[in-house]
């Protein structure tokens, strides 16, 4: 996920864990400077105030890694070629800016082979070389990339029984980048992982609950009365976690709690609400925020009841203000959705996923437009990235938009996040 910086805890209390869940290691993954097709293109030079690179994975059939900038800088393909055959998904920068991992697969839905997971190096120009390729032997599905903090580890879910690349996840494998070396963490039904602030712990949502893997003594602990979790994100000093939870008797509804780091001082923040898409919630990296999405409860273009536009998404911010010492206030604001072009062309964004820009000014936006042709029906655009301003005092840049975005799976783990620290 997201850098993240400095907030204050909640409250201090020792860990309550009960062991849970098991780890294990596996034999390295050969790792070598295997080439990859890699294609040189001037970039230009990098005009967004938000950071750096944003990069994503276009492409039926097989994907390429394309970059663009939330400056207007239009995406343009780094790693690929028509016709090669390879799906590469879920690019994702490492905290330094400059290295890029992606899964890469060859084959189709149900049966692929080959599945690795390459490591790019990035220049300031917009230019991509491959330095690393480390084969999964035994997975069935390309990763998606979650880099640690230090930068030092990459944890991705991981499907063992040929079904397409989606979750749960029956194990989660963390890969130490330095000496090819995997971590198992086994016998899981998980949907989203995210690091802690310092690397030392990975956290992960199970149908059981929030688990704690750590790097130092490779144990698994469950934190208390945190189940079922569906998505997590850790505050930037890692004091607090907010967690959303699915409801036990309800498919597709969700609550979004806020707690301290060992699961105490628990408190719901966002009520029952439905969404289909997503990545979960998301700290800003000052601390002050959270982003997520949820259905809307009517459509935005005719007011209906959202059933007659069920994919319709909105954008929440939740913003913490410290009430007291211990307990910080949460107030909601929903994001109108961003708006391009005018008249005729202008076009209504509903999400897919949402992220924070580095700095916690903007929103890297992934969705679908929606217009209404001349007979009053809906019109859905083909997919798209673009940037938007929180505040919505910019315009929305888009950064691509075409047929064929890898936008992965709906659920928390596959997560869409990829802009590089500039």
């Amino acid at each position: 996920m997201s850098a993240r910086s400095v907030m204050m805890s909640a409250g201090a209390a020792a860990l309550l864990f009960t062991l849970a869940g098991c780890a294990g290691s596996a034999p390295p993954p050969s790792a070598s400077p295997t080439p990859d097709s890699v294609s040189s293109v001037d970039g230009g030079s990098r005009t967004d105030p938000a950071g750096g690179w944003i990069a994503l994975s276009a492409g039926w059939e097989a994907g390429d890694i394309m970059l663009g900038s939330g400056g207007g800088d239009a995406a343009h393909r780094i790693v690929g070629a028509d016709g090669d055959g390879i799906l590469r998904q879920c690019p994702a920068f490492a905290p330094d800016g400059v290295r890029l991992a992606f899964g890469s697969s060859a084959g189709t839905d149900g049966d692929w082979h080959d599945v690795a997971l390459v490591i790019a190096e990035v220049s300031a120009d917009g230019q991509a070389s491959v330095t690393q390729q480390f084969a999964l032997d035994g997975l069935t599905n390309g990763p998606c990339p979650i880099w640690s903090p230090d930068g030092q580890h990459i944890a991705f879910g991981a499907l063992t029984d040929g079904r397409r690349p989606v979750v749960p996840a029956s194990e989660v494998w963390i890969l130490d980048v330095g000496t090819g070396e995997i971590e198992r963490v086994t016998g899981l039904r998980t949907t989203d992982i995210e690091w802690d602030p310092d690397g030392s712990r990975l956290y992960i949502a199970d149908d059981s609950g929030i688990l704690a893997y750590s790097l130092t003594d490779s144990r698994t602990r469950t934190i208390d009365d945190t189940a079922p979790a569906n998505a997590l994100t850790v505050s930037p000093d890692g004091g607090m976690l907010a967690v959303e939870r699915r409801r036990v008797s309800a498919a597709d509804r969700y609550e979004l709690w806020l707690m301290d780091e060992d699961g105490s001082g628990q408190r719901k923040v966002v009520e029952e609400y439905p969404r289909m898409h997503g990545i979960g919630p998301v700290w800003s990296s000052d601390g002050a925020h959270i982003v997520f999405q949820r259905t809307r409860e009517t459509c935005a273009t005719t007011g209906e009841p959202t059933d007659n536009c069920p994919e319709q998404h909105e954008v929440v911010v939740l913003t913490l203000g410290i009430a007291d010492s211990a307990v910080p206030a949460v107030t909601e604001a929903v994001l109108a959705p961003p708006q391009t072009g005018e008249g005729d062309d202008a076009l209504l964004w509903f999400p897919y996923s949402v992220v924070w820009s580095p700095d916690g000014s903007a929103l890297l936006f992934l969705g679908w437009p929606e217009a209404r042709d001349a007979l009053g029906d809906v019109v859905l655009g083909p997919e798209g990235v673009l940037v938007t301003s929180v505040d919505g005092t910019a315009p929305p840049v888009i950064v691509h938009q075409g047929d064929g975005i890898r936008v992965y799976s709906s659920k928390p783990m596959n997560t869409f996040q990829s802009w590089a620290v500039g």
